[in-house]
């Protein structure tokens, strides 16, 4: 009995002194997979790319690169990032913070407290990050800034396979004189799963209780209780359905106001395997590089373009169908409605071999209601442009409302009795 008891003792000593060696080794692999995968699902939008990577025994020094390249970017951003890595017995703990030495303008607009991400990455997989941002209360020549602390919290498990994303904020507010900004308590709920390589199912909830402004040059507008709720589902047959619902309570810009903006958006029977591929050619089409010349990117561009409507021809052909069937916006002049669907019948092997336009075999509809009472509060310029649109038999009027009702069928359009031609996309 002591012999078993003194083994164990010296096998559990063994277990603790190697245990920061092996989680380290596989903290080390992690974290090159985890950079892998992070740079294939930003594209070129981001990318990462680990400058150093200090190994020791019970602790690593990593310091990362994170360029973002977006297009609405004058010129790539570089953010560094300093992470410590402390090796446990079934775990590591991550703490990434910003490289004091390139970013003190930022970090000194903090008090003591500075932002943290702190991760634990687990040995079967399992991935946690808390986003802590200190709250921030400014007065500076005349101007107030605060921002409220920030807490996010980030999941990954099921080795990739499922992921979260949780975050409540009570927001922001900048002020000068009579100008202001102000967007109040943000609340995000994200669970998801891999269904297929980028085709992700599970449910997205968005709010944010006001959005305010009032800006020299623009104006007044603010909007208030905006709400989004989105659920991708497997219908069966390997096939999706998602749907999106939209809510504003109240909408007020240039001194014209509306309330209960309420839309659904529907898709449903996509083909999953061929709604991956889609999503694969979007990916690429996006990660053209900037660092190629504008014959080589225009080039790029063609061929990736090609390969996507490609894509796009083969998710239509295995049949789908796209809709609005609730879309109200109310203001003082009454209520404008919209509806409008889309569909595309499932092609057998001939029909999808001699498939040109993905229009070909297309149907679908759009109707509008719009009170006259009710452009009348719109800007000058759009109520000019919607007169024209009268002018040419695209809008009708009847009983003080606008009306506009548009059928496809195949490679024709037929907008209020007007047969009009598809050009054909191929």
């Amino acid at each position: 009995m002591k012999r078993i008891t003194i083994a164990g003792l010296i096998l559990l000593v063994v277990l603790a002194v190697a245990a920061p060696v092996v989680t380290g080794s596989l903290t080390r692999s992690s974290w090159g997979q985890m950079t892998d995968e992070f740079n294939r699902g930003a594209a070129s939008a981001a990318v990462l790319e680990n400058l150093e990577y200090d190994r020791g025994y019970l602790s690593t020094e990593v310091l990362s690169k994170l360029t973002l390249d977006a297009p609405e970017l004058e010129e790539p951003v570089d953010v560094f990032l300093r992470s410590r890595i402390a090796h446990g017995l079934t775990s590591a703990r991550i703490e990434t913070r910003l490289d004091e030495g390139r970013h003190q303008a930022a970090l000194s607009f903090f008090d003591q407290d500075k932002p943290v991400l702190i991760s634990h990455a687990h040995w079967n997989g399992d991935f946690e990050s808390n986003l802590m941002v200190p709250g921030v209360d400014r007065q500076k020549e005349g101007m107030t800034f605060r921002w409220a602390p920030l807490d996010a919290d980030f999941a990954v498990s099921d080795s990739g396979e499922s992921a979260s994303i949780h975050s409540s904020w009570a927001g922001l507010e900048v002020t000068q004189g009579a100008n202001f900004l102000r967007l109040g308590q943000v609340s995000v709920a994200e669970d998801m799963s891999r269904l297929v390589g980028e085709v992700w199912t599970g449910e997205v909830a968005f709010s944010v209780a006001e959005l305010s402004a009032n800006l020299a040059g623009s104006g007044r507008f603010s909007v208030e209780d905006a709400t989004l709720l989105a659920r991708t589902v497997e219908e069966g047959d390997g096939r999706l359905k998602n749907q999106m619902d939209i809510g504003v309570a109240a909408v007020e810009a240039n001194g014209q106001s509306f309330s209960d903006i309420q839309m659904r958006f529907v898709a449903e029977n996509f083909d999953i395997e061929a709604t991956n591929q889609v999503l694969l050619a979007a990916n690429r089409l996006n990660g053209i590089s900037r660092d190629a010349s504008a014959a080589e990117q225009a080039a790029q561009h063609l061929e990736l373009f090609s390969s996507m409507m490609d894509a796009v021809r083969t998710l239509m052909a295995h049949g789908l169908a796209v809709g609005i069937p609730t879309m109200v916006v109310n203001a003082p002049g009454g209520a404008a409605e919209l509806e409008f669907h889309f569909a595309h019948p499932e092609l057998d092997a001939a029909g999808r071999a001699a498939m040109g336009s993905i229009f070909q075999h297309s149907t679908g509809g759009l109707s509008l209601k719009v009170p006259a009472s009710m452009l009348e509060q719109l800007p000058v310029a759009f109520q000019q442009r919607l007169f024209q649109l009268y002018q040419q038999g695209v809008l009708l009027e009847k009983d003080g409302i606008f009306l506009l009702n548009v059928d496809l069928e195949g490679m024709t359009l037929n907008v209020n009795g007007q047969p009009i031609p598809v050009p054909p996309l191929i």
